[in-house]
């Protein structure tokens, strides 16, 4: 079972790991991106590395894009970058002792996005670095179906994780920043029984974002609003005591609730 929740990158042994010569490493992904009005019209290039350095050459190639097509900060059409961070359960080859991504498994996390944030546009150029954003706690709540074995006073989140996917690309994600992606306080608590036989129950936990000082003054709705749409949580079982009841058909949409740091 792979479960990196509060580990950090680099960590060979993060919380969780069974497997032997498992590492957690970073990656770094720039999307580049064409915007009008606020919406994303359609996506230009994506850069992908280890390292940092990838950052600086994606920028580099949105300016010379820029250039070659006459967008300039007056210009209706914008081109935004976007940088995400990721941590991805890597395994050492005992052959020739170089890393590689582990493929998906059942009842285990591969991939972790550790932060997302809009990071350059061809209207404002360089955005301000995150001590300049606005701060706030990002709660989630969702409820689901699961059938399991254990017995009724078996602490759940033992045997059931949660993550955050990849943003999606909506109006508003420009001045919306996750700042840590990594699920706090996970719980999970039982609701009674679904009318499929099976157990509902609600996962909450927190993750960290921050509203760009770039953006119009928001008020609380429309952060909440930004944040329901272009953030989800994908719940994963962890043991083979519990799954998820795939015969509730019922939508139970997720929600989002902001606080203040």
């Amino acid at each position: 079972m792979l479960n990196p929740q509060y580990s950090s990158p680099l960590q060979a042994q993060p919380l969780g790991v069974c497997e032997n010569r498992v590492a957690w490493l970073p990656k770094v992904v720039i999307d580049l991106s064409y915007w009008h009005g606020g919406r994303k019209l359609k996506d230009v290039e994506r850069f992908e590395w280890p390292g940092e350095i990838v950052e600086g050459t994606a920028l580099e190639h949105a300016h010379q894009s820029c250039i070659h097509f006459g967008i300039d900060p007056t210009s209706t059409l914008e081109m935004w970058a976007f940088r995400t961070d990721w941590i991805i359960a890597n395994t050492r080859s005992d052959i020739d002792q170089h890393w590689s991504s582990i493929d998906p498994q059942p009842r285990a996390i591969n991939k972790v996005l550790v932060s997302h944030r809009p990071v350059w546009s061809s209207k404002q150029g360089t955005l301000p670095e995150l001590q300049q954003w606005r701060m706030l706690d990002a709660v989630f709540l969702k409820f689901t179906t699961v059938k399991s074995t254990l017995l009724c006073d078996v602490d759940l989140s033992d045997h059931i994780t949660a993550q955050l996917v990849e943003p999606s690309p909506i109006a508003g994600l420009q001045k919306l920043a996750v700042v840590d992606g990594r699920i706090a306080d996970l719980k999970v608590i039982r609701r009674g029984s679904s009318a499929a036989g099976g157990q509902l129950v609600l996962v909450t936990g927190s993750v960290r974002i921050a509203i760009g000082p770039h953006s119009t003054p928001a008020n609380e709705f429309d952060v909440v609003q930004t944040v329901n749409s272009a953030l989800d949580v994908q719940l994963l079982p962890t043991t083979e005591f519990l799954e998820l009841d795939g015969s509730d058909t019922i939508l139970r949409p997720m929600a989002w609730q902001i606080e203040n740091s």
